[in-house]
């Protein structure tokens, strides 16, 4: 290497350390990769959402066949025990049958039919470990409601008539009154004479009881 070239060199190193260097964008980085996650993690929930969507309406849709209050607002009962009404309180079913609970037992009354004419099954009436019912046509129906006096709550009780099962509502006074009523209905025709068997669930699947009414 001649003169000339050692002094270009030196040169260049020269105007090379007057460049400022800035340090690395660590923080912009970070900040950058964690939007990124945010994004991310809100297109998943927003899909997962758009999946659930259609099964929890299918859901609603297909148990929208219990009895309901006055006024058309659905009962509130829950699957794994009694739904807990006041007495006199009135729960209509699809038909338009009311039934309504007080201290001496279930009250029945048809659609279209005086409230002072109820059918009734009486406390007093139902041994312990028993059930009692009774039954009602409507229209386009039939709709049995009794009352099983227990030691227990049951979580379910079913009757099966005509071929089918059906799933009764239950409902009970606020305490321990010691006994639990129910409700069923069917739009099957012809089944008001019909002796149901029902059978007594209880929360842990164990049959309390079955009879025929």
């Amino acid at each position: 290497m001649n003169t000339d070239d050692d002094a270009l060199a030196q040169a260049l190193r020269q105007a090379a350390s007057r460049i400022p260097v800035s340090p690395p964008p660590v923080a912009a980085v970070v900040r950058q990769g964690r939007a990124l996650r945010r994004r991310r993690r809100a297109a998943g929930l927003a899909v997962a959402a758009a999946l659930l969507a259609p099964v929890c309406l299918l859901a609603v849709r297909s148990g929208d066949t219990s009895p309901v209050r006055p006024g058309g607002t659905a009962s509130a009962g829950t699957s794994a025990g009694a739904e807990t009404v006041t007495p006199g309180e009135k729960v209509t079913t699809p038909s338009g049958t009311s039934l309504w609970l007080t201290g001496r037992g279930v009250f029945l009354v048809g659609a279209g039919h005086p409230a002072s004419a109820p059918d009734t099954v009486l406390v007093a009436d139902t041994p312990p470990g028993h059930v009692g019912g009774a039954s009602r046509g409507t229209g386009s129906g039939t709709v049995w409601a009794g009352i099983y006096r227990g030691p227990e709550t049951p979580a379910k009780i079913t009757l099966a008539v005509g071929g089918r099962t059906l799933r009764a509502r239950l409902y009970t006074l606020p305490g321990s009154p010691g006994w639990v009523a129910y409700c069923a209905e069917t739009s099957t025709p012809g089944l008001a004479t019909a002796k149901p068997t029902v059978r007594v669930h209880a929360a842990d699947g164990t049959l309390l009881l079955t009879t025929r009414l």
